[in-house]
């Protein structure tokens, strides 16, 4: 009789400890998956203001080629 009961509260303890160790594992997930998602989003931004660049330079260097073929 104690016995059963010593294994069911064994038994119980593994189940919380599992599912502890599950939330665990998920909250881990959740914190790497927001790293990842900023580092995304940071790459995301700095390739916007390289894109921003690049297209001012290429305005600047098409603005005086235009100017030089119109007075041609």
């Amino acid at each position: 009789m104690l016995c059963e009961k010593v294994m069911k509260v064994k038994k119980f303890f593994n189940k919380i400890t599992t599912m502890k160790n599950k939330k665990n594992n998920l909250v881990e997930a959740l914190k790497l998956s927001k790293v990842e998602i900023f580092r995304s989003s940071t790459k995301l931004k700095a390739l916007e203001k390289e894109l921003t660049v690049c297209k001012q330079i290429k305005e600047q260097s098409a603005t005086p080629k235009l100017d030089r073929l119109l007075k041609a």
